[in-house]
């Protein structure tokens, strides 16, 4: 008698997103690969087509999908990137599948101002907010609200820190609108509206609590804690922590227990979630979630801080949800090493012209365990996390020792920049020679 194999769709499998496809190969399971944006070449430099069945560009079309289906038993369909969720919910609420979200509240895991809005009838703490496609009707709700600055100003529907700005009098507010209205986000897609936001009285200081979901039980992977600075009024990742769920319990659990509300309103009741929330003087304030597993992560880093990965425990949760129940209801337990990540900043700018000096990076730190380089060949002066230049995984015992590693990279980092790019000295140099 034939039996139908068990295969997963994955929707645009970039970046993390790459890792589902190989890791279900891994175990024997297929993956198909949907398509649902034009994504550049940087991009696509994680995609590789031979972890898939095959690949469908969507055009709205169901049936093409199907077709590529016949004979197997579609498990789950999961996004690999922001702008993969809500074609995620699309084609899960086409077939039917039991693992996925509440179909009604899609948009609400995507916009961000329905995200918001979502909590606010919940009764969940959420961010005072207006959004418009005119400035004026913008600056005349902030004249209302006695123009108490700063206020954040972004895109409804980008990812990463893609054109948000801290503004704060009319000039800049303008200039933030301006930079947004009618341009195009991360994803290729013009901003028709602009959001504004309050501001949260948060130090600077984000948490990104990465969580696994399984039939409206949820599970807190990690929790990151994030150190920023400003650039420009943008505000820029310098670098994050691994809180320990058991020396950190207090602000672990608080922030555990709002997230897990804030999935409930948000209708998140399977698959990885990525929220970024602030700790304010009110209590934890959401500023989004992400209905998928975060990018720019090293798996390896938080496998040997914690013994899992928000990967590996979202597999538990769909081919061995006893497992995952298990590992709900049991005790948390001390991080077996520290974990910290430096984000790369730059102030300069130009064409690469020799690799980032890894090697240095591997002789010169103790803590060194491994580093992503995104730049391509440009750099370009870092405003927003969406052109960091690329990131280093630190992890060791010695929370001090890492400290003290993160500052040294900090006071080398321009000279790798130098040693890599062709700068307007080095252009003239030649003209002269």
């Amino acid at each position: 008698m034939y039996k139908k194999k068990d295969c997963f769709i994955i929707v645009d499998g970039y970046g993390t997103g790459a890792h589902y496809a190989k890791y279900l190969s891994s175990i024997g399971i297929e993956s198909l690969h949907v398509e649902s944006f034009a994504a550049s070449e940087g991009v696509l430099s994680s995609y590789c087509e031979g972890d898939y069945i095959d690949n469908v560009t969507w055009d709205g079309d169901i049936d093409e999908v199907l077709e590529k289906l016949k004979g197997r038993n579609v498990l789950c369909v999961l996004p690999g990137k922001d702008h993969a969720v809500e074609l995620s919910d699309i084609i899960s609420h086409q077939l039917n599948l039991s693992y996925s979200n509440i179909f009604e509240l899609s948009k609400a895991r995507r916009n961000k101002f329905e995200m918001q809005e979502a909590l606010r009838k919940a009764g969940v703490r959420s961010i005072v907010q207006f959004k418009s496609d005119n400035l004026d009707s913008i600056l005349s709700w902030i004249d209302k609200d006695n123009n108490n600055y700063p206020y954040i100003i972004k895109p409804l529907e980008s990812a990463s820190s893609d054109g948000v700005r801290i503004c704060h009098n009319q000039e800049e507010i303008k200039h933030a609108f301006d930079n947004i209205y009618l341009n195009k986000d991360v994803y290729g897609n013009t901003n028709k509206e602009v959001l504004a936001q309050y501001y949260l009285d948060s130090d600077e200081i984000e948490y990104c609590v990465n969580t696994v979901s399984l039939n409206g039980q949820h599970f807190v992977s990690e929790i990151i804690r994030v150190y920023r600075v400003r650039i420009d009024n943008s505000p820029v990742h310098d670098y994050n922590e691994l809180l320990c769920p058991i020396e950190d319990s207090e602000i672990f659990n608080l922030l555990a227990n709002y997230i897990y509300e804030c999935l409930d309103a948000l209708g998140i009741q399977n698959g990885a979630g990525h929220s970024e929330v602030m700790i304010t003087s009110e209590g934890p304030t959401l500023l989004e979630t992400g209905a998928r597993m975060p990018g720019r992560i090293d798996l390896s880093a938080y496998t040997k801080a914690m013994g899992h990965n928000q990967l590996s425990v979202l597999f538990e949760s769909i081919l061995d949800p006893e497992t995952f129940r298990e590992r709900v209801n049991k005790g948390r337990r001390k991080l077996k090493t520290n974990s910290s990540c430096v984000f790369f900043i730059s102030d300069r700018q130009g064409a690469v012209v020799n690799p980032f000096p890894a090697d240095e990076l591997v002789e010169n730190y103790t803590h060194f365990h491994s580093f992503y380089w995104g730049a391509g060949n440009k750099i370009e002066k870092t405003i927003d996390f969406t052109n960091t230049p690329g990131q280093m995984f630190l992890i060791g015992d010695d929370k001090n020792n890492i400290k003290a590693e993160r500052l040294k990279f900090r006071e080398r980092e321009d000279s790798y920049y130098l040693s890599m790019i062709l700068t307007d000295e080095h252009v003239r140099e030649e003209l002269i020679h």
